[in-house]
C-alpha cells in the first residue's frame, strides 16, 4: 500500500510541476516531466491491474512495465517530433528516450 500511495503522490507532484513549467514555457523540462509522469502512471496501472497471485507470472509485471514505459517515451518523442516539425529539441528528446 505504501508503494501505491507513493506513486499517487509522485504522480500528483509531477503533474503540478509540469503545469508550472508549462506556464513558464520551458518546453524541454515539460517533455521530460511528461515522460516521467507516464512512467509513474504505467507502474501504477500495472500494479493495480495485475494481482500478485502466482509466482509463475512474477516476471510478467516487470516486462509489462518496461514495455509500457518504452511505449510512453516513444510516443512522447513522436509527439515532440511532429509538433516541432522535426526540428528544435529533437536531439535532446532522442537522448532522453534512449
Amino acid at each position: 500500500m505504501f508503494f501505491l500511495n507513493f506513486l499517487n503522490m509522485s504522480t500528483f507532484f509531477l503533474l503540478c510541476f509540469g503545469l508550472v513549467f508549462f506556464l513558464m514555457k520551458k518546453s524541454h523540462f515539460l517533455f521530460f516531466l511528461i515522460s516521467l509522469e507516464m512512467m509513474a502512471l504505467s507502474v501504477k496501472i500495472s500494479n493495480g491491474v495485475i494481482p500478485e497471485s502466482s509466482e509463475a507470472f512474477g516476471w510478467f509485471p516487470t516486462v509489462l512495465n518496461f514495455l509500457i514505459c518504452e511505449g510512453a517515451l516513444g510516443l512522447t518523442v513522436l509527439i515532440v517530433s511532429v509538433r516541432s516539425k522535426w526540428q528544435g529539441n529533437l536531439s535532446n528528446m532522442n537522448l532522453l528516450a534512449w
